[in-house]
Parts: C-alpha cells; sequence; structure tokens
C-alpha cells in the first residue's frame, strides 16, 4: 500500500496500533528502542519480515553497540545529526549498510536521531 499525504485541509488520525513510545511521544536517548519486528514483540508493530527496527537519539560524544548475531546484518539510516559507524561518518539523509560483521559501534559527532535495521 503506498502512502498518500492526508490532502489539504485534512488531518491523519493516531494509529491503535503505534507502539507506546510513539504515544508518549519520547525516545530514551541512548539506547536502541524497537519499533517494528516480526511478530511484534515487546509492544513494537508487527511486520511480516525476519527483522528489527529500532529508532535511537544518540547525544553528542556518546556511542552505543551492537552485536550482530550469527548470520545477520544490519542498515543505518540517519535522520538528523552526525554520527561514525564504525569510522566511517553519516549525516543527515545517510544510509549504511552493515554486513561481514559481529560488532557494531555508533558515535555520535552531533546529537543524532536515527534508525537501525537489524536483517537476516
Amino acid at each position: 500500500m503506498a502512502a498518500r499525504p492526508a490532502g489539504p485541509g485534512r488531518r491523519h488520525q493516531p494509529s491503535e496500533d503505534l507502539p507506546k513510545h510513539f504515544e508518549r511521544g519520547g525516545i530514551e536517548a541512548g539506547s536502541f528502542q524497537l519499533i517494528a519486528s516480526k511478530g511484534g514483540r515487546a509492544g513494537s508493530i508487527s511486520i511480516h519480515q525476519v527483522a528489527d527496527v529500532y529508532v535511537a537519539k544518540l547525544p553528542e560524544g556518546r556511542s552505543i553497540d551492537h552485536s550482530f548475531a550469527a548470520s545477520r546484518s544490519g542498515w543505518v539510516q540517519v535522520i538528523e545529526g552526525e554520527l561514525f559507524l564504525n569510522g566511517e561518518k553519516l549525516g543527515p539523509g545517510d544510509g549504511a549498510s552493515i554486513s561481514e560483521t559481529r560488532q557494531l559501534r555508533l558515535s555520535a559527532v552531533r546529537d543524532a536521531h536515527f534508525l537501525f535495521f537489524d536483517l537476516t
């Protein structure tokens, strides 16, 4: 299904299926928060893929680590700010594929807001 704007003068109604952290409008800084997963674990949105989708906000100077299970890979999509992904600098709108590694380190150069996908 393609997303479409509501159109002039119309407003989108919030979905009752949204995870609780969207309802309260906050994302805890410095940690991954699961927002979508196969089967809807931990109050996340249920998707029909073997994937975990996280959102994170990372304050400047802070780092977050992730360990991949065997045969898993990832993707990072920066929404705002800047971060280093295992030493590679990413800025707003940048995305990066992560493969053939078991350990990942994300470090904020400037306050960063991003999505992280843990994939098969």
